[in-house]
This record gives C-alpha cells, sequence and structure tokens, in this order.
C-alpha cells in the first residue's frame, strides 16, 4: 500500500477549441495524490499509469456557452493588450531618457523586462484566440503534470506525464495519467482494481503522502476509519484529501477520495 502511492503536481488548463485550434482561457494549480494502477486486474500491466481525480473549484467559463465564453475572452484581452501596450510605450520612453544608473532605473529596466514578456504572451493568446471560429466550439482541460514518489532509501523522485486533454465536465472523475515511460518505476507497486465492489460498513485503511513526515522513508502516513457505502470515509480531513487511496484491511485496493471525502 505505501510503494503504491504518490502525488501529481502541475497545471490543469481549462481551454477553448474548435477542432482544429486551441486557445487557453484559465490555469488551475494542481497538488494531489494518486495511486499506480494496472491496466487489468488480472495482469501486472501499469505501463506507468497513475490513477487520480482533478479536484479543483470548478471555471465560471465552465458554465457558460462556449460561444460566450469566447467572446469574453477576445474583449478581456483587447482591453489587456491595450493597456499593456500603453505601458510597454511608457517604459520605453523612460529606459531611452534616463541617463543615470541609478538603483531605481535598474528595478524599472527589471520590470521592463518582466513587461514585456507579459506584452509578448498577451499577443501570443490573442494570436491564437484569433484562430478560433464560431462554429463547433467547445471547453476542454489541457493537463501538464509530473509525478514524484519516494524510494526505498526515502529519496524523492520525479518524472514527467503526457500531456492529458479530457472534457471540462471532469471535474472530480477518476482521470488516469500516464508518465512519458510506459513503465512503473523500480520499487513502486501497481494496485488493481477488481470488478466486484466492497461490501457495506467496511473497515478501511488511507495512505495519506506526508513529505514533511520523516519520521519513515516513504513519507506515508496509514491511517484506519469506517466506509459506509455512498457515505463519507470516516477519518479525519487531513488523512482523507483529494485522491487518497483508500484499501480494506486485508490491503485490497476500493478507491479514492474525492473532494467532499467520499470514496
Amino acid at each position: 500500500m505505501r510503494k503504491s502511492v504518490c502525488m501529481l503536481d502541475g497545471t490543469a488548463t481549462l481551454c477553448l477549441s474548435d477542432g482544429q485550434h486551441v486557445t487557453d482561457l484559465q490555469v488551475h494549480p494542481i497538488h494531489q495524490q494518486g495511486v499506480w494502477i494496472n491496466r487489468h486486474w488480472w495482469w501486472p500491466s501499469c505501463d506507468g499509469r497513475v490513477l487520480t481525480l482533478l479536484s479543483f473549484p470548478s471555471s465560471h467559463f465552465a458554465k457558460i456557452q462556449p460561444d460566450t465564453a469566447l467572446k469574453r475572452q477576445r474583449d478581456s484581452l483587447s482591453v489587456a493588450l491595450h493597456r499593456s501596450t500603453m505601458v510597454r510605450k511608457e517604459l520605453e520612453y523612460y529606459l531611452r531618457c534616463h541617463n543615470v544608473q541609478d538603483e531605481g532605473y535598474n528595478r524599472i529596466a527589471a520590470y521592463s523586462a518582466w513587461q514585456k514578456q507579459q506584452l509578448d504572451s498577451l499577443k501570443r493568446l490573442s494570436a491564437a484566440t484569433s484562430k478560433l471560429g464560431q462554429r463547433h466550439l467547445t471547453l476542454l482541460y489541457k493537463c501538464r503534470f509530473t509525478v514524484s514518489w519516494y524510494d526505498d532509501k526515502g529519496q524523492l523522485h520525479r518524472r514527467s506525464c503526457r500531456l492529458l486533454r479530457i472534457p471540462s465536465d471532469s471535474i472530480s472523475l477518476p482521470v488516469i495519467v500516464h508518465t512519458d515511460k510506459t513503465v512503473i518505476p523500480w520499487g513502486c507497486r501497481a494496485v488493481k482494481n477488481v470488478p466486484w465492489g466492497v461490501s457495506r460498513h467496511k473497515e478501511v485503511i488511507t495512505v495519506t503522502l506526508s513529505p514533511a513526515d520523516i519520521r519513515r522513508k516513504d513519507h506515508t502516513i496509514l491511517t484506519r476509519g469506517d466506509y459506509d457505502r455512498g457515505q463519507k470515509i470516516g477519518v479525519a480531513h487531513a488523512f482523507a484529501q483529494p485522491g487518497t487511496a483508500v484499501f480494506t484491511l486485508h490491503g485490497r485496493f476500493v478507491g479514492l477520495v474525492d473532494k467532499e471525502g467520499s470514496l
């Protein structure tokens, strides 16, 4: 159980797509748990697969029609570009006319370099948005993750994951992330998801990763609790975070905890 859990960090970006072009709308940071999982329950076949949940607040863009989201995005970018362009002109004038290399000048120059990067980013986003057509617009999430785990010596390891694109209505639903290498890392163990469920009123164990806990090399905390089908896991919230793996007392994997604390 301890060797099956891992951590996922990265971003989930809400995007608009017309089937050919994609533009970003909103970025959500991701920091949550996952579990190495086999493709088949009857045969070890992890292939670098991590089961997790996308658990973060729903975007206001996801609650409106895609064409309305596109219009609002274009309007917002137009205002932001105009303001950023005006600031850019003022900074260029200051740097061109200011001949004294003092602390104030250096700070303004550093801010100018940062502002130029922001303006270039806005221009690229505006260009990508302008390519979108009005028809066949859909909302989706573009996820970029890095998976991390601890080996037998307590050393932290990381591995990048493949780009994942999922529908915008996949919030709080289980998703499978693939690492860029289709093998399970050495020292990890993949769980199997059996086709039969867990019976009612079961005692369970949650496995929570705690990088700050140095008492164990694997940085995991095992907590006993109760589970009643359809109800929340009966443990403290600190040990039932989104993506926390749950096992029976016999060590059989039964699922993940969602953001409501339910299995």
